[in-house]
């Protein structure tokens, strides 16, 4: 959408209705946006599957992925357009984001999450960061999730939009949690945007039936959870495999 009194751009018209159609996953246009359909993103996730994958290559083909995320979700943002001329001296549409990164901020739920920080700050230099540490209780049938610690900016409800990290969404537990600890500190839901690396459809479904104004953000969507709450085919523990504490057997 482009508002010609401002040259605005709000890109929210993705393919991600498309692809969740050929995934068979009935959600809302606009509530998430999947890479599954690009190529290199079949690849990189597969590298992330399999069990023999070494922490160094676990590292890398993972913040690969995680930027090619954080891009599309400032691709979402809207843009300003204005009228620039090129070296060749022809003018051109030049893109560029309303707000300032500044005006940004990303919350990453411990520990996991902690391994997107990097790319979202090398894209977005000046945001802002906030912290919450959320664990499920593994003692409880449903996975109950736990708050521990949260540490947000002091004006986190003037932020434009809050990025929410975390590479995995299995029961959405601690999402959503997170989320309404946001919406405590007075932030709108429709300024949030959820990152992760791979979803599965019962927790996106949870997230939409709590939150339908947050946006989703996720590489591929996978079918469903084990008697365990982990996602299959899914990719294992992540933090314990990115930060090399715990490799699979």
């Amino acid at each position: 959408m482009v508002e010609q009194s401002d040259k605005i751009l709000v890109n929210q018209d993705t393919e991600s209705n498309t692809q969740l159609q050929q995934e068979n996953v009935q959600l809302p246009a606009n509530f998430v946006t999947t890479l599954n359909h690009i190529a290199s993103t079949k690849y990189l996730l597969s590298q992330l599957r399999d069990k023999n994958t070494n922490t160094y290559n676990f590292r890398f083909f993972s913040d690969r992925i995680m930027r090619l995320l954080v891009e599309e979700a400032i691709s979402q943002e809207p843009m300003i357009i204005e009228k620039r001329q090129s070296p060749t001296g022809s003018e051109y549409d030049h893109y560029r984001l309303k707000f300032s990164p500044e005006e940004y901020c990303a919350v990453t739920i411990i520990r996991a999450g902690d391994s997107m920080i990097n790319e979202v700050i090398s894209l977005l230099q000046g945001i802002t960061i906030g912290k919450i540490l959320i664990q499920r209780d593994e003692a409880s049938e449903d996975k109950k999730p736990i708050l521990f610690y949260c540490k947000f900016p002091d004006n986190i409800q003037d932020k434009k939009r809050i990025f929410i990290l975390d590479p995995m969404l299995a029961t959405g537990g601690s999402v959503n949690l997170c989320i309404q600890k946001l919406k405590d500190n007075g932030v709108d839901e429709s300024n949030i945007t959820f990152i992760n690396l791979v979803s599965c459809e019962d927790g996106l479904r949870k997230i939409h039936s709590l939150y339908p104004q947050v946006r989703v953000i996720t590489a591929a969507i996978d079918p469903i959870l084990n008697e365990h709450k982990y996602i299959v085919p899914g990719l294992g523990d992540f933090g314990d495999r990115y930060f090399g504490s715990r490799l699979p057997n």
